[in-house]
């Protein structure tokens, strides 16, 4: 009997401390996707944010199917809601409220960017060194973006106590490189609510911008050019 009370245990350990994937979308009153919506787990520390149609997917460890969880879901514009739900396979379907006479708050450009200047060759001679560059130029693009001082003071002006979403272009390094660099920075001077995401943007976003609302700041690196 001591043996059987002893397996009982381990078998109920053993399902406590399963992982599980939580799936959902977010959508308004008319099904269209909401992109870039926050979700978090309340008293959980898992949280993501949206892709263009919509999706999301949380991890959560210690957990198993049945237990109920807490999700805060918001996005500027939109009424924040709260949902209680099972853990389960199934995906969980999410309605914001668009809110009435809502008006954007301005976006400030993290830096002013000057019109760009045409490309100049540059010439390169290999003196004749074996395996070296042999052609007559080499066009040199554009260059990977600096976190220089006025970008640093307009970071540092932000509260550290408000969260922070970086958002690089999925699949360009030198965009997801500057944020990069971005959350170094800000984790460096003791910003802790700091997440760095990739995703796909409609229209594409050129350049950097950071805009705030009710749930934070949101820090967007686009393409270069």
């Amino acid at each position: 009997m001591r043996y059987l009370v002893i397996i009982l245990l381990l078998t109920r350990s053993a399902v406590y401390a399963q992982n599980a994937k939580i799936t959902g979308q977010v959508t308004d009153t008319k099904n269209n996707p909401i992109t870039y919506a926050t979700v978090d787990v309340i008293g959980k520390n898992s949280t993501n944010t949206t892709d263009e149609l919509g999706r999301f997917v949380l991890s959560l460890n210690d957990i198993k199917q049945g237990d109920i969880i807490t999700l805060k879901i918001s996005k500027e514009g939109y009424k924040t809601a709260i949902l209680h739900s099972p853990v389960s396979p199934l995906s969980i379907p999410i309605k914001l409220l668009r809110l009435k006479n809502f008006k954007a708050l301005p976006v400030t450009p993290l830096e002013p960017k000057p019109d760009a200047a045409p490309i100049q060759p540059t010439y390169v001679t290999s003196f004749g060194q074996n395996g070296g560059i042999t052609a007559a130029q080499v066009t040199i693009g554009p260059q990977p973006r600096v976190l220089n001082l006025t970008i640093q003071n307009q970071l540092l002006s932000l509260n550290k106590d408000e969260k922070i979403q970086i958002l690089s272009v999925m699949n360009n390094a030198e965009s997801y490189g500057f944020a990069d660099q971005i959350e170094k920075f800000l984790k460096s001077n003791g910003y802790k609510k700091v997440t760095n995401y990739q995703g796909v943007w409609t229209p594409p976003t050129i350049g950097q911008t950071m805009t705030k609302d009710t749930s934070g700041t949101i820090i967007r690196i686009g393409a270069l050019q």
